[in-house]
């Protein structure tokens, strides 16, 4: 009888023990999230034992991880070894983390601000396709019209949602306002393409405008004429334009006042922005060309 009371005793005890060891591990998994600093603190917030848990939130963290989310959840199924139910977790906290790649991808798409900079260097024209070839100069640090004819100088890049900043110098000559024109179709390289670009034009400083649109060449619908420019400083107005291609909106101001609003929805378009010379004989000049693209907030900067 003694022996069988001591084999007993020997058997629950060893039952207790191996019935500890299957947690413990499963813990230890959990815990060792590595989806970023966010990762390592949704581990810690849980208990160990609950493995599948943590796994659960190294994935909800990693939504506005991006990609590091997805890393979270990996390691989280390492609670698979702490049973069943530590491997289901780490299997969410893995889905989690794959939302927070896609999230990751849309903020980039979005278009985030890179801040506004200069897209004129003051000493050449490169980054400033035109027609005619030489349509535009520099001249004394100033983007100028060269008075040759009819033609356009476009921004190298396309734009959707942005701010450009300018100073323009009316030349006073070719019997016309200066004029630059937003959601245009880029030409054929070395090629004129559609007149004007095929786009809206706004003539700053005053509010003057025009529809270039194929099947338009009108004065057009959606312009609202805001009022008169402020004035001059130096010769030089101070000009700034909002456009937005999602919505065919825009507008511009001038020396400070608000000039012209533009709102035609099958119009916007992504694309240059262009200063238009609208004659032979065109000498207008623009200096200090900075834009901002992806930008947050269609308030003026320049209107107080």
């Amino acid at each position: 009888m003694r022996t069988l009371a001591k084999l007993g005793i020997g058997f629950l005890l060893l039952g207790c023990s191996s019935a500890s060891m299957p947690g413990g591990a499963g813990g230890a998994g959990g815990a060792d999230e590595t989806g970023g600093d966010s990762g390592n603190t949704g581990g810690s917030t849980k208990p160990t034992s609950t493995g599948g848990m943590t796994g659960t939130t190294g994935g909800s963290t990693g939504t506005t991880g991006g990609s590091t989310g997805s890393t979270g959840g990996s390691p989280g199924t390492g609670g698979a070894t702490g049973g069943a139910e530590g491997g289901s977790g780490g299997s969410a906290g893995g889905s989690g983390g794959s939302a927070g790649g896609a999230g990751g991808g849309e903020g980039g798409a979005g278009g985030v601000s890179a801040g506004l900079h200069s897209i004129f260097d003051g000493m050449t024209t490169n980054g400033w396709p035109m027609f005619p070839a030489g349509n535009c100069v520099v001249k004394d640090g100033a983007l100028t019209a060269s008075g040759i004819g009819r033609g356009w100088c476009a921004t190298k890049d396309d734009y959707t949602h942005y701010r450009i900043l300018f100073k323009l110098h009316p030349g006073g000559t070719g019997g016309h306002a200066p004029t630059v024109l937003i959601f245009n179709t880029r030409a054929p390289e070395g090629q004129k393409g559609l007149d004007a670009l095929g786009g809206i034009q706004f003539q700053p400083p005053n509010g003057g405008h025009w529809d270039y649109r194929p099947g338009k060449n009108t004065a057009g619908a959606g312009f609202t004429k805001i009022g008169g420019p402020g004035p001059a400083v130096a010769g030089w107005y101070q000009c700034e334009m909002v456009v937005n291609a999602m919505t065919g909106e825009a507008k511009m101001a001038c020396g400070g006042k608000d000039v012209l609003h533009y709102k035609q929805a099958d119009a916007g378009k992504k694309g240059p922005w262009a200063i238009q010379t609208h004659n032979k004989g065109i000498s207008d000049a623009y200096k200090d060309i900075q834009i901002e693209e992806g930008i947050t907030s269609d308030d003026y900067t320049t209107v107080k």
